[in-house]
């Protein structure tokens, strides 16, 4: 029996409690108590995920550059806006951090970057790629959300 609640504990990536564990264990004649205790008698227990942590950034921020943008999201030429965000995904291994630059003319991804930090280096790493890729003019107009990490 206890073998079986193992089996399934793993199958499910540790991620199971008890009531999982019985709905999911088919065919044995033991109620979701019975499953409880073999658990808790064989140390089986459901590995609890990390939630999601806020940063502490905004305690730090500096002054917030202008909104050149003003909503007008539409623009005439590439290489005359780009705009950028940061967003999470949750892995096996932890949180991933993406940041992204989008040209507004074409929509397209101009320069991106991945890490499993989300700081400053992220971003940066992130505008290089597009500038070196997408070499605009002077006059570029880089928008954001205007949080701390870009600064």
């Amino acid at each position: 029996m206890a073998s079986h609640v193992r089996r399934v504990h793993i199958a499910s990536r540790e991620a199971y409690g008890a009531r999982k564990v019985w709905l999911v264990a088919e065919g044995i004649e033991c109620g979701r108590h019975g499953v409880a205790r073999i658990r808790r008698d064989n140390g089986i227990e459901a590995r609890r995920r990390r939630r999601f942590k806020v940063t502490r950034y905004a305690r730090r921020q500096k002054s917030t550059a202008p909104d050149l943008l003003r909503r007008q999201f539409q623009v005439e030429r590439p290489n005359q806006c780009w705009v950028g965000d940061v967003t999470f995904i949750s892995t096996r291994a932890g949180w991933l951090y993406l940041a992204v630059l989008i040209d507004l003319h074409s929509r397209r991804v101009v320069g991106w970057a991945m890490s499993d930090r989300n700081d400053e280096p992220l971003v940066s790493v992130a505008l290089r790629m597009a500038v070196a890729h997408r070499q605009p003019a002077a006059g570029l107009i880089h928008h954001t959300d205007r949080g701390a990490l870009y600064s």
